[in-house]
């Protein structure tokens, strides 16, 4: 009983350390792909405009 145990806790550990391995890769791999892919923004205030229908200007 106590080698299954062991044996079981040894599967566990492997188990999570490859989990944590597959999530922090992907992690990575997010992290560059929204480096490399995705646009900067220069501004530090971004530029909100609203459109409503029933509003009128003078």
């Amino acid at each position: 009983m106590k080698k299954m145990i062991e044996a079981s806790m040894q599967r566990a550990v492997l188990l999570l350390v490859c989990i944590v391995l597959i999530v922090v890769w992907g992690g990575i791999s997010a992290f560059q792909m929204h480096r490399d892919y995705l646009p900067s923004i220069n501004k530090t205030t971004l530029l909100v405009s609203l459109r409503v229908p029933s509003y009128q200007t003078d």
